[in-house]
């Protein structure tokens, strides 16, 4: 499949919504996929340690973008809504003896680009341009905003 990385994120996370929706008659389904390029290349989780430590070093004293994508169903009307959100993340320069004792945590398997913003990996964070929840991988301020779409509105305090 040869998409640009927002409407991948945008495919993903409709394929994983419907997945879920199928098992489902009455109710508003979520699903969501994050992306990380860097230099027009697409990252995704490190297949090992070695892979891990070769996307940081690569991230190391530049940035990159994340791309988190949401789909909403609603399994009762069949209304879909799909969006995105884009934001820039400038890593730190790292250190090799930096970088091998974070992909020793286990911390990086399993984490698109190798790392955990809202864990340890947020050490390496210098800044970001856009919404962290975007970074995390569930652009929260707009998925309450498409919500309202639903019906669905935040509890007021």
């Amino acid at each position: 499949m040869n998409l640009a990385p927002a409407k991948l994120a945008e495919h993903l996370s409709l394929k994983k919504a419907e997945t879920v929706a199928k098992k489902y008659k009455d109710a508003i389904i979520i699903g969501a996929d994050t992306l990380v390029c860097f230099k027009n290349k697409i990252y995704g989780k490190p297949k090992d340690k070695k892979d891990a430590a070769y996307m940081l070093s690569l991230f190391s004293g530049t940035k990159h973008e994340i791309m988190s994508a949401f789909t909403i169903i609603d399994t009762s009307s069949n209304k879909i809504l799909t969006s995105f959100e884009k934001a820039i993340v400038f890593f730190r320069k790292m250190t090799k003896e930096e970088i091998e004792w974070y992909v020793n945590t286990g911390e990086p398997m399993g984490k698109a680009g190798s790392y955990a913003s809202q864990e340890k990996g947020g050490m390496f964070i210098e800044k970001i341009d856009g919404d962290f929840f975007t970074v995390v991988g569930l652009p929260l301020c707009k998925l309450v905003e498409k919500l309202k779409n639903f019906g669905i509105y935040a509890a007021s305090a």
